[in-house]
């Protein structure tokens, strides 16, 4: 629907009344005023402290050169009598646009009947007043730098730009702070900074600057280097000061502090003219919505780095030549929800982490990325909300070319939200790892033979970019000492090394030469008079992990040589995934062996070797077949179940080996006595105190293999059998030493 100008007569109340429904309602209008609106000036304005006046040059002279002109605060009244009150106390954003028209004196009121958005009723304004028309039509030089050519730009556009750059008095001190910087003045290279009556004065003179510009005249043009010192004020309406002399004196602050406020005053000037006829080419079409910034990525890409996906490039980008300020609402998901920023880091356009401090504002305009844990998910979003307020540039006027026409800009709060996302495809591994061990031996735990488990690597990337399958195992496989007779407990632990859940759905173990494993049927068991108590419990553990599939050796049929059990099955749970190995997943280095899931089954076997001591038998096991977390077969990326192969890391062993129990006797002279009184100096002894005839041993080849095979089972013992002289009577000390050359503890007991 187009725009129309809108001229209203107010003949009665319910007129009155049915006009403000209609201006609310009607496209292109955005304002709560209520036709028709009374308005007034005043010099001194009232939204800071101590409450000043404004304007430029001092108006005290300007009968004698035209040169200065009053900066009058607008406010509004409940009506147009003289004694009528004032609305909102003076803190409204009304600024004049036409300096020299209307409001003769601070005790006229105008009455304002019309009222037109400035941004779509170009048109009807311009057909309102010759004064409009001047304005829209008008045009204002404009160089883009000391060395451009000259150009003309136009007045209004030039406003339009203007009117979004305003910082309106109900705005946050922090928004001030903002807007200042980016006219180049940061408030902590300042003592003080200007006030929002002072910036309010400065963009009403930036505003008379376009609206009254004509050539040669330079009462509003003060954007030369030798106009410095332009910004005056009042206290009491009467006699003007130039900023500069300012130096409240409840105020503990140096001399200079008037005079920092006027050079800021001139900057604020200078940036707000050169900003809005730089932009004012982009208000050229009226229909066109500036929006301040955008995330201009359209899809979020990603590759892999170690153990992190870097997601990127980002760029949010801002409008060229935008002067709206903008905050940025930013969010990055995984899996849906939003992750704290200390669980990611941001990386600049060169992939390397920002500084600390940066923000995502800080980014704008540059390539931006994100480095994220792999652990953190697959799936990925970045959100961005541009979150700005939509100035709307409100005049309000009268018919004919007597009234001052206004402006009144309001701000509503707008979001553009923008989101890209990526899925990341990632192939899943399974992996189920094996580890054999002795656990116990004749019904007694044996040390832990898993000394570490370090998987603080599994699932990462090597340096070549290789993904690292298998965790860093520190296992005990020294043959554990056993006798025949012993039944030894083997426990069979299977990890999770994969990314999938998944089931140990068959385990197989073999039985070597010396081993027997116990097993009767449970009616056989019952009827049994010959076995001993511990070989039943044995038994008796073996049926209740399930063990069978049994094979036979080739020859005589009758020795078990091979077993299998489901226990670890899907389908031998007995609580819901009770037997369920949770997958490992991704890691980002700082996982540790709590991390890492596994089941266990057991077996028992009896050692029944006839071999000579030293015989080292290893047992081995694999799994033979799993599942993933439905039972359904899966392959192993690092293992072939259907293949026992040694090495791969779901087949495992230990040994043991058969003891023996051995000492050695020597016997060797120590002293020789007349009497039985035995002296110290009837000691055979060497030097440094040790017995001279005492046997030097040599183990070096003790439980070695010789040369023809055998094992080696003695130690060398040199000592002196040479005779020693004595005489009839004298006394003579042996000594007996006992040495074990065996496997086991023992004693000497007789």
């Amino acid at each position: 629907m187009s725009s129309k100008l809108r001229r209203i007569t107010v003949t009665g109340i319910m007129i009155v009344a049915m006009l403000a429904v209609l201006i609310m309602a009607m496209p292109n209008t955005v304002t709560a005023v209520t036709l028709p609106m009374y308005l007034g000036i005043t010099e001194i304005r009232t939204n800071d402290t101590p409450n000043l006046g404004y304007a430029i040059g001092d108006p005290n002279t300007n009968g004698t050169d035209g040169e200065s002109n009053k900066l009058w605060s607008i406010v509004e009244y409940t009506g147009l009598e003289s004694d009528a009150s004032l609305k909102a106390n003076g803190a409204k954003n009304i600024y004049c646009l036409k300096a020299g028209v209307g409001f003769t004196n601070t005790h006229k009121r105008d009455e304002y009947t019309m009222s037109f958005n400035m941004k779509t009723q170009r048109d009807d304004i311009k057909g309102t007043s010759d004064v409009l028309k001047s304005i829209v039509e008008g045009t204002v030089p404009y160089k883009a730098s000391s060395t451009a050519t000259e150009v003309q730009v136009g007045k209004y556009n030039s406003i339009l730009a203007l009117g979004d750059m305003l910082y309106l008095i109900e705005n946050s001190e922090e928004k001030k702070l903002e807007y200042l910087k980016a006219a180049g003045i940061n408030a902590e290279d300042w003592d003080t900074v200007l006030t929002r009556d002072e910036i309010a004065a400065v963009q009403q003179a930036a505003l008379w600057y376009f609206t009254n510009y004509e050539e040669g005249k330079t009462t509003f043009d003060k954007t030369g280097a030798d106009t410095t010192g332009w910004l005056w004020f009042t206290e009491d309406g009467t006699t003007y000061k130039n900023l500069i002399q300012y130096n409240p004196t409840n105020v503990a602050i140096n001399d200079s502090y008037g005079a920092q406020r006027q050079q800021q005053a001139e900057m604020l000037y200078r940036y707000l003219i050169q900003t809005a006829k730089k932009n004012s080419v982009n208000y050229a079409n009226p229909e066109t919505e500036t929006v301040p910034a955008a995330l201009t990525t359209k899809s979020l890409g990603y590759k892999e780095v170690g153990n992190n996906y870097v997601l990127g490039p980002i760029n949010i980008t801002e409008t060229e030549g935008n002067t709206i300020p903008y905050d940025i609402d930013f969010a990055f998901k995984a899996n849906g929800s939003a992750i704290d920023e200390d669980e990611y880091t941001l990386l600049n356009s060169s992939e390397q982490p920002v500084a600390e401090g940066t923000t995502i504002k800080d980014l704008v305009g540059e390539n931006f990325y994100i480095s994220v844990p792999k652990t953190k998910g697959k799936s990925f979003a970045v959100s961005t909300k541009i979150k700005y307020s939509n100035s709307v540039l409100n005049l309000y006027t009268a018919p004919g070319n007597t009234t001052q026409p206004v402006l009144i800009p309001e701000e509503n709060p707008e979001e553009v939200p923008a989101e890209i996302s990526v899925e990341i495809e990632v192939e899943e591994s399974f992996d189920l790892k094996l580890i054999k061990r002795i656990f116990e031996v004749n019904g007694k735990k044996v040390p832990e033979r898993i000394e570490k488990v370090d998987v603080s690597k599994l699932n990462t990337t090597d340096e070549e970019g290789n993904k690292i399958t298998t965790g860093d195992y520190t296992l005990n496989k020294k043959p554990y000492g056993v006798k025949k007779g012993d039944i030894v407990t083997y426990a069979l632990r299977v990890y999770n090394e994969g990314t999938i859940d998944g089931y140990a759905t068959e385990i197989t173990e073999d039985i070597p030469d010396g081993l027997e494993f116990l097993w009767m049927s449970p009616e056989e068991l019952e009827k049994d008079t010959t076995l001993t108590a511990a070989e039943k419990e044995a038994i008796e553990f073996n049926q209740k992990y399930l063990w069978g599939k049994f094979k036979y050796d080739d020859e005589t049929k009758d020795r078990i040589v091979q077993i299998s059990t489901d226990y670890l099955s899907k389908e031998n749970e007995t609580t819901t995934k009770g037997n369920l190995i949770k997958a490992f997943g991704e890691n980002d280095g700082t996982k540790t062996e709590e991390d890492i899931s596994y089941k266990e089954v057991y077996v028992k076997m009896k050692v029944v070797s006839e071999n000579t001591t030293g015989t080292i038998i290893r047992n081995e096991a694999a799994i033979t077949e799993d599942t993933d977390s439905e039972g359904e077969p899966v392959d192993d990326r690092d293992s072939h179940t259907d293949i026992w192969k040694k090495y791969e890391d779901d087949e495992d062993y230990d040994n043991i080996t058969l003891e023996v129990f051995d000492l050695a006797l020597r016997k060797f002279i120590i002293a020789v006595s007349k009497d039985e009184t035995i002296e110290n100096s009837e000691y055979l002894r060497n030097e440094d105190g040790s017995y001279k005839r005492a046997p030097i041993v040599d183990t070096s080849k003790l439980n070695t293999m010789g040369e023809d095979g055998k094992r080696i089972t003695t130690a060398t013992y040199n000592h002196t059998k040479e005779p020693v002289l004595v005489q009839r009577n004298d006394i003579v000390v042996y000594m007996l030493r006992v040495y074990n050359e065996g496997d086991i503890d023992g004693y000497a007991a007789e």
